[in-house]
């Protein structure tokens, strides 16, 4: 699957009467500063135009540097460049990052401004403007996130308008992190489980690359279990291809009220798409501590996520010989999680709890994808994450979710 580009292009170009805009009229002998918003320039020389001096759409995968900075050149009546012209540079969409707010115009009459994109596969825009100008129409840079990779979901049963933009913004989260196509393929839904899509008539699934079945249904009760996921299908390679995710519906209030609901669907969304699921499958884990061994030294092996983990602060735990997993033999949750008295807030350990504040999905959750050996990664998609010795909530805490494991492997040979 390929992604379209998005956005729209707008470029200003335009003359403005100086009598008409005290901006535009030459006030003296002095250059003009951004930081001041006055766009004063030498005598009788005055904005005339305000146009892109770079493309104004691109792609770039997210959390990375655009190719091609947004710039913008000024000019006089005349068609020469302004030098000290101030630009007004904003992020207007996506999430993304830039150097600074306001440069000036160098003696090409051009500024230009580093851009990072946001981290979600969401439509990514800047927007330049003239300072203390409002004559001349600001200028917009669209740029799309770069990847093959698609989630569709289809919502059973009702779900609710939060729920529902939740569960799309973890898609576009998660499709900003794996970037690579997967082949086509398809199943009957009868083959399904119950939880899982199935149907009592014969109907044919399409899935490209995943389709996740989403609902909100009860499971344990308030304040227990808030959700359940994982794959139900996978392919050969043990890639996911079906999956599910159950929201406990007695926990619709609580996620509401603690601002839980984001984080806790995008945890469940990982396990689907093979965090913790598919570990086993694939030998990562050592010593697990399930069925009976709590308190072994259940551990991850990849050796991208060993790597990812030192360079996270890991060397403070066992000198980082080894990524430490949930190993407090709980069903629901061991073997499956990082460990939650080492990794703490890191959006794939056992437990998402109010205190915690935020929960980063690190690159060491990103690496352990990679070791699944099926995916192309974005490691530039990771949040800022560091190993906190010491602090923050430490000892068991209760699982958020039970993790399933899938049931059905398709057929080698993906449909036409």
């Amino acid at each position: 699957m390929r992604r379209a580009f998005f956005g729209l292009l707008f470029v200003a170009c335009a003359g403005v009467d100086p009598s008409s805009d005290p901006h535009q009229q030459a006030t003296g002998p002095t250059s003009a500063t951004g930081t001041t918003g006055t766009t004063q320039s030498t005598t009788g020389r005055f904005v005339t135009t305000f146009t892109a001096a770079s493309a104004t759409t691109q792609s770039a995968p997210a959390g990375a540097l655009v190719t091609t900075p947004p710039a913008v050149v000024v000019k006089d009546q005349l068609g020469a460049p302004l030098a000290g012209i101030g630009v007004l540079f904003e992020v207007t969409a996506g999430g993304g990052s830039i150097a600074s707010d306001v440069v000036s115009t160098d003696a090409n009459g051009t500024a230009t401004m580093p851009w990072t994109l946001g981290k979600a596969n969401v439509a990514q825009t800047v927007r330049a403007s003239l300072t203390g100008q409002s004559a001349l129409p600001p200028i917009t840079f669209t740029a799309s996130v770069q990847t093959s990779y698609a989630i569709t979901l289809v919502f059973v049963g009702t779900v609710g308008a939060a729920e529902q933009a939740s569960l799309q913004a973890a898609a576009a989260r998660w499709s900003a992190v794996i970037t690579g196509d997967l082949p086509d393929t398809s199943i009957d839904r009868q083959t399904l489980p119950a939880d899982c899509g199935h149907t009592n008539n014969s109907t044919m699934l399409a899935i490209d690359d995943v389709v996740i079945f989403a609902d909100v249904s009860p499971i344990d009760g308030p304040a227990g279990l808030l959700a359940t996921s994982g794959p139900c299908a996978t392919r050969q390679s043990g890639a996911p291809a079906v999956g599910a995710i159950t929201i406990d519906s007695a926990d619709l209030a609580l996620l509401a009220a603690k601002n839980l609901r984001d984080p806790v669907i995008l945890h469940e969304m990982g396990h689907v798409l093979g965090v913790g699921a598919q570990w086993k499958m694939k030998n990562l884990v050592a010593a697990p501590s399930l069925p009976s061994s709590p308190g072994a030294d259940t551990h991850f092996i990849g050796a991208q996520a060993l790597q990812a983990f030192l360079a996270v602060g890991g060397t403070g735990y066992m000198g980082g010989q080894n990524v430490p997993l949930e190993n407090n033999a709980v069903a629901a949750s061991a073997d499956t999680h990082w460990r939650e008295s080492v990794l703490k807030n890191e959006l794939m350990s056992t437990a998402i709890a109010e205190i915690e504040g935020s929960y980063p999905l690190s690159a060491l959750t990103i690496a352990s994808l990679s070791d699944l050996g099926f995916y192309t990664v974005n490691m530039a998609a990771a949040d800022t994450f560091r190993v906190s010795f010491g602090a923050g909530r430490d000892g068991e805490a209760a699982p958020t979710c039970r993790v399933r494991t899938p049931t059905i492997t398709l057929a080698t040979a993906p449909s036409p």
